[in-house]
């Protein structure tokens, strides 16, 4: 049987918070540690979704050790995670500038590149992360995600090969993987990624979305519409599902269903046409 983690390394363990705000109250730490504990603490707080109490203690960890690199990345993790990228960008910033071999920094600030529309930084941030950690699977799933933003379906399927070469199993990578396979009108093999992804995390809406457009594709309606349908239940919000699904409805003649989805599509997205043909779906 594996050694329990110690409750100092675990934030599940109910022990973790109490052990860290113990360290803090005692007051017998120097500036250094104090700023390790109240970053400890608060991502304890942050995996429970305590993010006001995540952030103050990132705050004071800033307050005792300003050049403590790894606060800096956990309060742009914060920020990033709920929504808040361009607030992440400066705190991601100032970690590279005191630590410069900081992978996770470079990712994570791509990450928050990408969620602002800055691709090509997005793409220079992923770079030096592999340059740094080679076998950062995450870091090429990034990249070719912003490769795909981008339209460079080619570079988008090889960052997903190469996070597949390191993580074979990852449902993540191989559906976002059939994702460009589906824009070459590869549908055969996006649909053997999307099946397997779908196998191990079934209600990914993303995937499901890239298996309906790989239905429609190759013409199988039926279950086209069956992927857009779980798809959009799961999330009302996928404008391209809409569309998706509106044409397969098309296809079969169901002119008022097909109507009715497309303005779906287009009251979500406007441009949701034109961003699947500057994408390579379209035509079908």
């Amino acid at each position: 049987m594996a050694d329990e983690m110690p409750i100092e390394e675990d934030p599940s363990n109910e022990g973790f918070i109490p052990y860290w705000s113990a360290l803090i109250e005692a007051g017998e730490l120097d500036d250094v540690d104090m700023s390790a504990a109240h970053v400890n603490r608060g991502w304890g707080y942050r995996q429970r979704g305590e993010i006001d109490l995540a952030l103050a203690d990132y705050i004071s960890a800033i307050r005792f050790d300003p050049s403590n690199a790894r606060a800096y990345v956990e309060r742009g993790n914060l920020f990033l995670h709920h929504g808040w990228a361009a607030r992440a960008i400066p705190d991601y910033n100032i970690a590279i500038r005191l630590q410069p071999h900081y992978p996770i920094a470079f990712t994570n600030r791509g990450a928050a590149y990408d969620a602002t529309g800055q691709h090509e930084r997005a793409i220079r941030d992923y770079d030096m992360t592999v340059l740094l950690d080679p076998e950062d699977a995450h870091a090429y799933y990034n990249r070719g995600g912003a490769n795909s933003d981008l339209g460079r379906r080619e570079r988008a399927l090889a960052d997903y090969d190469a996070a597949l070469r390191i993580a074979p199993e990852d449902p993540k990578y191989l559906g976002a993987r059939g994702w460009p396979l589906v824009k070459m009108h590869r549908a055969r093999e996006g649909l053997i990624d999307c099946d397997k992804s779908l196998a191990l995390r079934p209600a990914s809406a993303d995937t499901l979305e890239t298996r309906g457009f790989a239905h429609l594709l190759l013409n199988d309606l039926p279950a086209a519409i069956a992927d857009f349908d779980r798809a959009i239940a799961s999330n009302p919000e996928m404008a391209q599902a809409f569309w998706g699904r509106a044409a397969a409805k098309e296809r079969r003649g169901d002119e008022k269903g097909a109507a009715r989805d497309y303005a779906a599509a287009r009251a979500i997205d406007g441009a949701v046409e034109a961003k699947l043909i500057q994408q390579g779906v379209l035509p079908l």
